[in-house]
């Protein structure tokens, strides 16, 4: 531990020598640099407190099946806050240890940091953990704060999706973040035929509201309660059903309303 905090001490030095002399260097203005100061000085603090996974070097060389039983045990409660995944479990959850582990890591934000900007393609969904964000859109009159356990862009697991405002940090926050094209890879390889019926089923609802509401990268109230209305409106397949029936048409259906076909109308 020591030995992390000189190393990360030599890489702060380094980084504030080669700050200073880019400022000198290109006659900055006394007012910029000191904004610049006062807003790094906040945020190196923040980098070195949060302690992450990725900082503890032995999570990445311990066997597998403790990797995934970790994950699991980190990320499963904030993936099953969006109702559909709650609902597949109730048909298997075979895959949850390996979505967790491999799609899903944990994100450091500092305050006054600018996470995302309108117009650009979400590659990743989020739910924060600590702290607060804001979002702003031309959209809307008001700014809207993110709170611990929202996810935000969630729409961009089910399909192509592009921001439609920014999103910053309040202050020190954490959040954890869902690759989509990881997801999309880790349930076409390990989820059941069946869940990925009720995926599909439920992707198909949910570009429905999407173009119906003209949702943003945050949900508002009206949200919630339509998608969690959609995701027990999915029916969950019956015990009866063969699974090893589920091939070409229904199975190639699924994955391809998880690869992200639907293109969404921001």
């Amino acid at each position: 531990a020591m030995t992390q905090l000189l190393s990360l001490n030599a890489e702060q030095q380094r980084e504030m020598s080669s700050m200073r002399r880019f400022f000198r260097e290109r006659n900055i203005s006394e007012t910029i640099r000191s904004r610049i100061w006062s807003c790094y000085r906040q945020q190196k603090n923040i980098r070195k407190n949060n302690l992450q996974k990725s900082d503890v070097a032995y999570f990445a060389w311990m066997p597998k099946r403790l990797k995934l039983m970790l994950d699991k045990e980190l990320y499963t409660h904030y993936l099953h806050l969006m109702l559909i995944f709650r609902r597949v479990e109730e048909v298997s959850s075979h895959h949850d240890p390996f979505l967790c582990h491999a799609a899903m890591t944990e994100v450091n934000g500092s305050p006054l940091e600018e996470i995302f900007h309108p117009g650009k393609e979400a590659t990743c969904a989020m739910c924060l953990t600590v702290g607060q964000l804001q979002y702003k859109t031309r959209r809307l009159t008001e700014d809207l704060d993110v709170g611990v356990e929202e996810w935000v862009s969630e729409a961009a697991i089910w399909g192509k999706w592009v921001h439609t405002g920014v999103l910053s940090a309040q202050g020190p926050c954490r959040w954890i973040q869902l690759s989509v094209e990881i997801m999309r890879n880790e349930l076409t390889a390990s989820a059941a035929p069946p869940v990925l019926r009720m995926l599909r089923e439920y992707a198909i609802l949910f570009v429905a509201h999407v173009s119906a509401s003209c949702m943003l990268d945050v949900r508002v109230e009206s949200d919630t309660e339509e998608l969690n209305d959609i995701a027990r409106a999915v029916e969950i397949p019956s015990s009866e059903v063969n699974t090893a029936s589920i091939t070409s048409s229904a199975l190639t259906g699924s994955a391809s309303a998880i690869r992200g076909v639907f293109r969404f109308n921001n």
